[in-house]
């Protein structure tokens, strides 16, 4: 399915430990970024507590020198809001993740940058019938300068990064999720 004039792709809903679980891919005209919404609903009767995980393959064959933090130290931890990587080879381009937004209610429970590969997973606990949806960000660049910045601008709601979104979505998301 297709929202948003074509521009979001919405995958879903699948059923995971009692969850439903919709994710929505955003990617702008104008912009170098996709916008991933993971919607998590728990339809049940009962508490459900659920990490919700997220991965990806750098496609860099593990090669992985440029590698910078929000915090700087070049290590990925749950204290930082993105990652950026490059190989430092002309062919790849720099990969950049958003996890948590500056004053996100809700910090990623793991960030790990292991070789070729970026994890990360947010620590989830919904009443029921209760809603919550988890906001992160990628981006590709061939400028290592270029994607540092637009960590750091979707980090704080830059670049139009809320487009399309319905103000029901943003009150929810803005209540506990990045």
């Amino acid at each position: 399915q297709s929202e948003f004039g074509g521009r979001e792709i919405v995958v879903g809903p699948v059923f995971v430990g009692g969850l439903q679980i919709t994710r929505k891919i955003y990617v702008p005209s104008d912009q170098s970024y996709a916008r991933f919404l993971e919607i998590v609903t728990n339809p049940g009767a009962a508490v459900v507590n659920y990490t919700l995980p997220i991965y990806t393959n750098l496609g860099s064959d593990g090669s992985e020198p440029f590698v910078v933090t929000s915090s700087g130290d070049g290590i990925a931890s749950t204290a930082d809001d993105w990652l950026v990587t490059d190989d430092g080879v002309g062919g790849d381009p720099s990969v950049t993740h958003v996890v948590s937004g500056q004053g996100g209610a809700l910090r990623t429970s793991s960030f790990v940058k292991s070789i070729g590969e970026v994890s990360y997973g947010y620590a989830l606990s919904l009443q029921p019938g209760e809603t919550q949806i988890v906001m992160h960000f990628a981006s590709q660049s061939y400028d290592q300068t270029a994607a540092v910045n637009r960590a750091q601008q979707l980090a704080s709601l830059q670049l139009n990064a809320l487009a399309g979104m319905t103000e029901a979505v943003v009150a929810i998301d803005a209540s506990g999720v990045v």
